[in-house]
């Protein structure tokens, strides 16, 4: 049997756990049916390890549930990016590491050959000269080290940047951008160097979820910039999957989720990246630029992340009071997404729209509930939807309004 530990070898696994406990704390033990119990509690003992200030253990009747409880209005920091502290590494990965860095610090400007044989002599372990040199190169693209050529020797040295010599200005910026931007995991790791955050910076609406999601969105991002295709993996197995060229990483203002449009066989879809396992990226799409463009165009009929083949048209004429309500205009410029307003009479407006899917425009539709005298479109089925809606409310609340057919 696998000795257990903390470590983990790659983040899709345990990032699904993290996602569930942080989303749906109220699942037991049994509800967890896509792996075995075992696998459960070595995810969730591992869970318990990284962030236990922000666990919670909740007894019911015949079993228990765990959850991860985070208070935004006191949070500094995301707790998630302990999740990427966790990686494994081998016993020799952590000695060669400390081996390069007292090496060169006694002795700067070495060779790789150079500095296997002072690794050699100073500690008795021997390296193979080609895992130094290629440990060197690595450190050298992180920016530990610097290299310089000299002659047919390439000399390497400690970098001089230290995180401990950054500004106030810039600390605060690196605060700022730990919390609030993609990736944000490369600025806690800089805030780790210089003793912690340096202002205490909080959101009123903070997805913190998102930073699962960061090795998802890197591959992403990589495939866009080559403008190659990829297979979207939707299931841990293999089994489930999509595949497309991905256009342009979108972000929902009104929800903070993440989608990755594609452009699948002859359509536009979206999907979201927290249902993304992983990106298997495949080969390069010649016809990217003209896709995008094709998308960007399609994209001014979009209300969400829907799109389809023809779009729909939704007509709704208002009643809004222009001298108290004036608010409730604003409202409509501000939400309506660029839809056609028009004054049809007093206190008569009319918003008209074309979108591709009229069903993502229900919860702007109902909120003017009360002020809509007309509503009509080319989708019946979401237009009688809203008419049954509101007649159950009425019948519930005992109320009566007149609506004009549809």
């Amino acid at each position: 049997m696998a000795e257990y530990t903390e470590l983990i070898k790659s983040l899709r696994r345990v990032r699904a756990y993290v996602r569930s406990f942080y989303l749906f704390g109220y699942r037991t033990r049994g509800a967890y049916t896509e792996r075995s119990g075992r696998s459960y509690d070595n995810e969730r003992r591992r869970v318990e390890s990284w962030m236990s200030a922000q666990t919670r253990r909740n007894h019911h009747a015949r079993s228990g549930s765990f959850s991860i409880a985070i208070d935004m209005e006191v949070l500094v920091r995301n707790p998630l990016y302990a999740v990427w502290r966790s990686k494994s590494f081998t016993q020799k990965d952590a000695q060669l590491h400390f081996f390069l860095l007292d090496v060169l610090s006694r002795t700067p400007g070495l060779s790789a050959e150079e500095t296997a044989a002072r690794i050699d002599g100073m500690y008795n372990v021997l390296f193979d000269v080609s895992t130094i040199r290629v440990k060197l190169k690595e450190y050298v693209a992180l920016g530990l080290l610097t290299a310089e050529r000299e002659g047919n020797r390439l000399l390497y040295r400690l970098s001089s940047f230290h995180f401990d010599t950054l500004p106030a200005e810039l600390r605060a910026a690196v605060d700022f951008f730990t919390e609030a931007a993609p990736f944000g995991v490369v600025g806690s790791y800089i805030q780790d160097a210089c003793g912690g955050p340096g202002s205490a910076i909080s959101f009123k609406h903070h997805f913190i979820v998102h930073t699962l999601e960061d090795e998802v969105l890197l591959d992403l991002l990589c495939a866009i910039r080559e403008k190659r295709r990829v297979r979207l993996h939707l299931s841990p197995d293999g089994k489930k999957f999509m595949e497309g060229l991905p256009l342009k990483i979108m972000r929902s203002a009104q929800h903070g989720r993440r989608y990755v449009a594609l452009h699948c066989v002859d359509s536009f879809s979206c999907q979201r990246l927290d249902r993304i396992e992983f990106v298997e990226v495949l080969g390069q799409d010649t016809a990217f630029d003209a896709k995008l463009h094709a998308f960007e165009a399609a994209r001014d009929l979009a209300w969400g992340v829907v799109f389809a083949k023809r779009p729909e048209r939704v007509r709704m004429i208002l009643c809004i009071d222009e001298a108290r309500e004036r608010y409730v205009l604003e409202r409509l410029v501000r939400e309506g997404r660029n839809g056609r307003i028009v004054r049809t009479g007093k206190n008569r407006f009319l918003y008209e729209r074309e979108v591709w899917n009229t069903r993502e425009m229900l919860p702007f539709i109902k909120s003017f509930t009360g002020r809509i005298i007309s509503l009509r479109g080319t989708n019946r089925l979401v237009i009688d939807r809203v008419y049954r809606d509101i007649r159950k409310m009425q019948k519930l609340y005992g109320t009566e309004a007149q609506h004009e057919a549809h």
